[in-house]
């Protein structure tokens, strides 16, 4: 299951584990930089972050849908 929220300056994408093995996955989406992150429980609530910017976040989302091989996006 998943959400996306769209709010003034962000979409907010919530990713959640159906089978509850792994925590929540959001998604920050701005208009010049893009945060995964997910908290990791068992060291307290401390989220784990990942930045990139949203042609990085365009080319994971190409890269899902690709073959094998290198690429490059223009």
């Amino acid at each position: 299951m998943f959400t996306v929220e769209m709010n003034f300056d962000e979409i907010e994408i919530n990713i959640l584990d159906d089978t509850a093995e792994h925590d929540d996955v959001k998604v920050h989406i701005f208009e010049d930089i893009v945060y995964i992150r997910q908290f990791d429980y068992d060291c307290g609530p401390i989220p784990q972050v990942i930045a990139m910017s949203p042609d990085m976040w365009n080319q994971l989302i190409l890269a899902f849908n690709s073959p094998e091989g290198a690429f490059q996006v223009k």
